[in-house]
């Protein structure tokens, strides 16, 4: 019985730690082709050409550069030509419905083993109740 409770809790944890969002990679080209891929004040890591690196919010969104307000509260803009490409935090369905099967999951097993608790006690007691009369 302890054992399927450390299972249970510890498939929770992993599925609420996990969150349903995940980090997902967006290529430039599709920038290029449509600039609603990101939206304003939406948190992004971007990577240059050149290897650095800058976090923070969409402030702009341009056909040739995308501005970020910096988690430094600096403004940067950046021309689209140098980006490789931009991270960022994207809805996850497949995680989502991992969460929701790993929580209907525990559910049912503690329902199960509460159930077969129930019976295997009464099956135990009656027979002593039934003989001690």
């Amino acid at each position: 019985m302890r054992q399927y409770r450390r299972a249970i809790a510890l498939l929770l944890v992993a599925s609420f730690a996990s969150g349903c969002t995940s980090r997902q990679r967006l290529a430039v080209d599709h920038y290029r082709q449509d600039q609603t891929v990101l939206t304003d004040g939406e948190e992004v890591e971007v990577k240059m050409v050149d290897g650095l690196k800058y976090e923070g919010k969409v402030a702009k969104r341009e056909p040739e550069a995308v501005t970020l307000q910096l988690t430094d509260g600096a403004s940067k803009r950046l021309a689209v030509a140098q980006i490789e490409y931009f991270e960022a935090e994207k809805f996850s369905g497949g995680k989502t419905a991992l969460l929701v099967v790993a929580v209907a999951g525990g559910i049912a097993l503690i329902w199960i083993i509460v159930a077969t608790v129930l019976v295997v006690s009464t099956i135990v007691v009656l027979p002593l109740a039934i003989f001690a009369i």
